[in-house]
């Protein structure tokens, strides 16, 4: 979070001899008690889980969706082995997390929660996308096929929102990683930063207004 906020300040035109020797005060939001336990947590699960090598990582960061303050950010599992931002640097592929950008697409164009749509399997060209464990539960209501995670569903929704439609959606709630022009993208398949999808999500937590 230090390297973030240097990084920040350096931007805003201040030199690093300046941020460090200037007899500044630089104040944050993070709150330190979150903060903590948010550190704790990453690294007691790493350690149950058996997660101890070096290039096995996780990162977690939580700000007030209203505020835009930045309460708790842990990069890495510990700073001392390895200074990579995995907030704001790492890509990585969000499987269903990315579907909230095609079901907001479709929302914006019309789409209902009540609305019925197929969950059945379904092929479009060469591509066949499956349920996870091949379960399928025939028409339900779209609110349920995001409850669930439907692969086939979310399918279906960038097929008729347009996948144009749903990267310019991912680009207008912040993501700037590449996003390949492709149906599958609706189930993730484009690398994105933690920092980027979960400012996405705050916007809806918001409101709809991006902080």
């Amino acid at each position: 979070f230090a390297d973030y906020v240097m990084r920040e300040l350096q931007q805003l035109g201040f030199s690093e001899e300046e941020i460090s020797q200037g007899g500044y005060k630089i104040y944050t939001t993070l709150n330190y008690g979150m903060q903590q336990a948010a550190q704790d947590k990453v690294y007691d699960n790493m350690q149950r889980w058996g997660l101890t090598k070096n290039y096995q990582q996780a990162a977690l960061f939580s700000y007030d969706t209203v505020t835009g303050k930045i309460l708790a950010y842990v990069g890495g599992k510990d700073y001392s082995q390895s200074q990579f931002d995995r907030v704001t640097q790492a890509t990585r592929q969000p499987g269903s997390a990315f579907k909230m950008f095609v079901y907001t697409t479709a929302c914006e164009q019309g789409l209902m929660p009540d609305m019925l749509y197929s969950d059945t399997p379904v092929s479009f060209a060469e591509w066949s996308p499956h349920n996870y464990g091949h379960k399928y539960r025939g028409k339900i209501p779209v609110y349920m096929a995001l409850a669930v995670s439907s692969n086939v569903v979310a399918a279906r929704l960038i097929m008729d929102a347009g996948v144009d439609e749903t990267i310019k959606m991912a680009r207008r709630l912040g993501i700037t990683t590449p996003i390949p022009n492709d149906p599958t993208i609706a189930l993730g398949s484009p690398a994105v930063k933690l920092f980027e999808i979960t400012n996405a999500y705050g916007a809806l937590a918001n409101g709809g207004i991006l902080i």
